[in-house]
C-alpha cells in the first residue's frame, strides 16, 4: 500500500493515541486497500485487540464505525494512487492543454471507474438483454433522480434505432407506463443502488404479466436485481455503502451505452447503412 500515514496524516493533528491504538492504526494502515474486504474481526485477530477497541479508535479518529473508516482508506489510497499517477505520466498533458491538476485527478478518477466497470460486466447478460429488447414489442425505461438521467438518454438512442420505447422519469406515471404491459414486452430499469422500493413493486407486479425484467444496477445482489430477469451489473456487491455520486452515474451511463452497442451488434437488428455501431450513433447530431 502506498504510504498509510499519508491517508490520514489529517486526521491525527490533535488527537493524543495510546500505545496499543498507535499499535492497532499502524495494523490497518499495512493492510492492501487496493480491495476493502478486511473485516474488524480479523484486525482485532492481528492486533490482538477486542474490537471493541477497535470501534473506540476509529471514533477517535472522527468515523462513526469500521466500515466508514475502511471505505475512507479506500478512497483516500485511490487518490494517493492517481495523484502519483498524474505527477508521473500526465505532466505533458497539464502542460499541454493548461488542465488543472484538481481537473485531472477527476479525469483519471473517472476513468478508473469505467475501467473497473468493465471487469464487472456480464457481457453474456448485456447480449441476452439486447436479444430481449429487439424480441419486444415495447420496452419501457425507468430510472428516478441521476438514474432518470441515464434512462433518458438510453431512451432517445432506443427511439434512433427504431426501438419502440417509453420513458418513465416520474414515480407518480409508474403505474400508468407499466402495470399494463403484456407479455412479449420489457421494462429496462436503471437503479444505482437496486433498493428503490417503487421499482421493487413495479418489478414483482408486471413479473405476472409475464413481462421481461432487465435491470442495470451497481448491485446484482439487490432487491431488484433479485426479482429481475436479466441484470447488467457495473460494480461488486463490496462498493454497495459507497456513495461515489457522480461517478456512479457516469458509469451507469457507459453500460447503458454498452447495451445499445450490443443492440448494434445483435443479428436481430435491421442495420443502416451508415449505424453499425455505438460511436457511429453517437456522432450523428440527435434528431
Amino acid at each position: 500500500m502506498l504510504g498509510g500515514n499519508d491517508l490520514i496524516s489529517n486526521k491525527l493533528d490533535n488527537i493524543e493515541l495510546t500505545s496499543v491504538e498507535k499499535s492497532v492504526l499502524n495494523t490497518i494502515l499495512n493492510y492492501d486497500f487496493e480491495t476493502i474486504d478486511i473485516k474488524i474481526k480479523e484486525v482485532a485477530e492481528i492486533a490482538s485487540v477486542s474490537i471493541s477497541t477497535i470501534s473506540r479508535l476509529v471514533r477517535k479518529l472522527g468515523f462513526d464505525n469500521f466500515n466508514e473508516f475502511k471505505a475512507y482508506l479506500y478512497i483516500e489510497n485511490k487518490k494517493l494512487k492517481e495523484k502519483i499517477n498524474i505527477k508521473n505520466t500526465d505532466i505533458e498533458v497539464e502542460n499541454e492543454l493548461n488542465i488543472s491538476p484538481k481537473l485531472l485527478l477527476f479525469y483519471n478518477m473517472i476513468n478508473n471507474r469505467v475501467l473497473d466497470s468493465l471487469k464487472e460486466i456480464n457481457m453474456g447478460q448485456i447480449e441476452e438483454m439486447a436479444n430481449v429488447i429487439l424480441k419486444s414489442k415495447k420496452v419501457v425505461l425507468v430510472g428516478f433522480s441521476s438514474s432518470g438521467t441515464v434512462a433518458e438518454e438510453i431512451f432517445y438512442l432506443f427511439r434512433r434505432l427504431g426501438i419502440n420505447a417509453a420513458l418513465v422519469e416520474d414515480p407518480h406515471r409508474i403505474a400508468f407506463e407499466c402495470y399494463n404491459l403484456e407479455e412479449n414486452e420489457s421494462i429496462l430499469f436503471f437503479s444505482h443502488s437496486g433498493e428503490t422500493v417503487e421499482l421493487i413493486n413495479t418489478a414483482k407486479l408486471t413479473k405476472k404479466n409475464n413481462v421481461s425484467i432487465l435491470t442495470i444496477t451497481n448491485d446484482p445482489t439487490s432487491l431488484l436485481a433479485l426479482e429481475s430477469d436479466y441484470v447488467g451489473s457495473y460494480r461488486s456487491s463490496d462498493f454497495k455503502y459507497l456513495e461515489d455520486y457522480p461517478f456512479h452515474t457516469i458509469v451507469q451511463l457507459f453500460v447503458g451505452y454498452v447495451l445499445v452497442d450490443a443492440i448494434l451488434s445483435n443479428s436481430l437488428y435491421n442495420k443502416t447503412s451508415t449505424m453499425y455501431s455505438i460511436l457511429d450513433l453517437l456522432m450523428i447530431e440527435k434528431i
